[in-house]
């Protein structure tokens, strides 16, 4: 159910949630919030808005002769929905996939894309599922994301991708990835609030999830590799570093050694020139005691 739709035929539009809708219903001319049409938040298909229902809650149904799928985005709240506006609007996402974390730009977004694959002739068919955003990425990236490349993005507050889904992209190897909006983050009426909180939140970096990689493999080799190197580097420069402090520790006890036959050679010095001292004395006490005899 779409509970989020445009006034204008226009995507920049500013969105209205179908309460705004239900207030305009009580308010002074309910007949022009009744008769007019409102354009989906997606691809600007007419709808109407759907009030008075028991069954289920107030919503935006496609118009009668439009087509579309009135049951796209079943289940999903308000917040999940307008997320994928902000992004649309952002055209980048900050993210963190284990402990790689880059921003990377999208050239091409569509919300709710269904999910297409080429067939035996070269064409492209619908397998099924939809997706919440399909993007191209348009920049290289830590992630290996292949530029002008296409990318899933699902999006959850509470709860995850299915298994059934999770299975579905891996195998028909689609690369794809799942995001968390903070739980914090409710409407409480006012669609511009919402808006800016979801748009803090989107815009400040985020953690992911690998729904399916297609080069998995190759990347859990190259991580090994990369660690491998790592500690290759690190044992090297402990070598290094220790080779370092032997060579000081033999420079020290070269100083020391150095010291001790200076302070030996000094000390023979010394007796030497005491010995010198004494016989000269001597010398002259015994020249003094014969000129004094004679």
């Amino acid at each position: 159910m779409k509970f989020l739709a445009h006034l204008q035929k226009d995507l920049k539009d500013e969105p209205i949630s179908i309460y705004d809708v239900i207030r305009g219903f009580n308010g002074k001319n309910p007949e022009f919030w009744e008769k007019r049409t409102y354009y989906s938040l997606i691809d600007g298909i007419p709808m109407k808005a759907v009030v008075n229902t028991i069954k289920k809650k107030p919503h935006f149904a496609v118009k009668k002769g439009y087509g579309g799928n009135d049951n796209s985005g079943g289940g999903e709240s308000i917040e999940h929905q307008l997320a994928k506006k902000v992004i649309y609007d952002n055209k980048f996402l900050k993210i963190k996939i284990g402990s790689i974390r880059d921003t990377i730009f999208f050239s091409k977004i569509i919300i709710e894309q269904p999910i297409k694959k080429k067939n035996s002739k070269n064409e492209k068919e619908r397998i099924g599922r939809r997706a919440d955003l399909y993007v191209q990425i348009a920049n290289r990236n830590s992630f290996d994301f292949l530029v002008s490349k296409g990318l899933i993005i699902e999006i959850y507050k509470s709860n995850k991708v299915s298994l059934v889904k999770r299975n579905f992209y891996r195998k028909f190897d689609i690369p794809s990835i799942e995001i968390k909006i903070n739980k914090e983050i409710k409407f409480n009426g006012n669609v511009g609030k919402l808006y800016k909180e979801l748009k803090e939140c989107l815009s400040n970096e985020i953690n992911a999830t690998n729904l399916h990689d297609p080069f998995w493999e190759k990347h859990q080799k190259e991580r090994k590799e990369k660690q491998l190197k790592l500690q290759k580097e690190i044992e090297k420069k402990k070598q290094e570093q220790k080779e370092i402090e032997i060579k000081e520790l033999d420079k020290k006890k070269r100083k020391e050694i150095e010291k001790k036959q200076f302070e030996k050679v000094y000390k023979e010095k010394e007796i030497i020139e005491q010995t010198i001292k004494k016989k000269n004395k001597f010398v002259k006490f015994i020249d003094k005691f014969l000129n004094y005899k004679m």
